[in-house]
């Protein structure tokens, strides 16, 4: 595939649910990220892109002059937001893309960090601010050994998905795999996750950066909070991955029977917990290792 247009151009692809709201910070965050990268003489095009999935609702862009470019695509009927994202993707002209979800905040600088670091990688996870339900904020990324994690996909067949959002990920188009834009996940959760599995397995090049360029907001609702809805979520993926030849069968039975255990020990307590524990000892172990590499990683 070649890689690159000689064009740079980046994407900002946001699924939008009746959030009218969020709109003028999305617009805001498109410019001030177009006028950075302007500043640091990089010519490049930034869009934003809203995939409309609340169709009795229409997604009101201000009619304003800008260097950014806007588009609203509108679903006919709610699809999720799985749907809207690959809408979003299928519409999109950048060579670089961030999934930006309506209520969250990237800094000025986000794609130009992010940028910089990515050079022949297919995927820059950055470092993001997660907004606890009191108001503060705490820090994702703590350790270089967090990030070792994130890269191994062994840690999300046997333990859960380690990066907050596709928010504070720029992703090169052309890498994400056509499986992702086929198999349409109906529940919403873990299309992310379902992202991040099959660009490990297909060798993605993945690049880490340190800086704080993303806010993941805390509105109440948040599904990715909820263990046990976000373990049923990620069961449905289980059916794609079996039609996909690439990802091997014994690794899917580990995914399911992991995810099965998640929604088990949401369930239980005491005793019923250890037996949880010792019939999955080989999913149990290796969460070991990665608290440890992530102290021994700093």
């Amino acid at each position: 595939t070649n890689k690159e247009n000689s064009m740079i151009s980046f994407s900002i692809i946001t699924a939008f649910y009746k959030g009218n709201q969020y709109i003028p910070s999305l617009v805001k965050i498109a410019e001030r990220n177009a006028e950075t990268l302007k500043n640091a003489a990089i010519d490049a095009a930034v869009e934003l892109v809203i995939v409309n999935d609340s169709p009795e609702i229409t997604a009101n862009i201000p009619e304003v002059k800008s260097s950014v470019s806007y588009k609203v695509v509108n679903h006919k009927e709610n699809a999720g937001i799985h749907q809207a994202r690959v809408t979003g993707l299928k519409n999109c002209s950048g060579n670089y893309v961030v999934f930006l979800d309506q209520d969250d905040e990237l800094k000025d600088d986000c794609l130009l960090e992010e940028y910089k670091i990515i050079g022949d990688a297919d995927v820059v996870v950055a470092n993001a601010y997660i907004e606890n339900a009191e108001g503060t904020f705490r820090k994702h990324f703590k350790s270089k050994g967090q990030y070792i994690n994130a890269f191994d996909v062994n840690t999300y067949i046997k333990g859960h998905n380690q990066i907050v959002s596709p928010g504070h990920c720029l992703i090169r188009k052309s890498a994400i795999p056509r499986e992702w834009l086929v198999y349409i996940m109906k529940t919403n959760g873990s299309d992310d996750l379902f992202l991040w599995i099959l660009m490990l397995y297909s060798k993605c090049k993945f690049a880490m950066c340190e800086k704080v360029v993303y806010t993941h907001k805390h509105t109440g609702n948040n599904l990715s909070a909820d263990e046990t809805k976000m373990a049923a979520s990620s069961i449905e993926i289980v059916d794609f991955l079996k039609q996909i030849d690439y990802i091997p069968n014994d690794h899917i039975d580990v995914f399911l029977r992991n995810r099965k255990e998640k929604i088990e020990l949401a369930n239980a307590n005491g005793l019923c917990r250890s037996m949880i524990y010792l019939r999955n000892l080989d999913i149990f172990w290796p969460r070991i290792w990665w608290k440890i590499r992530y102290w021994i990683y700093k």
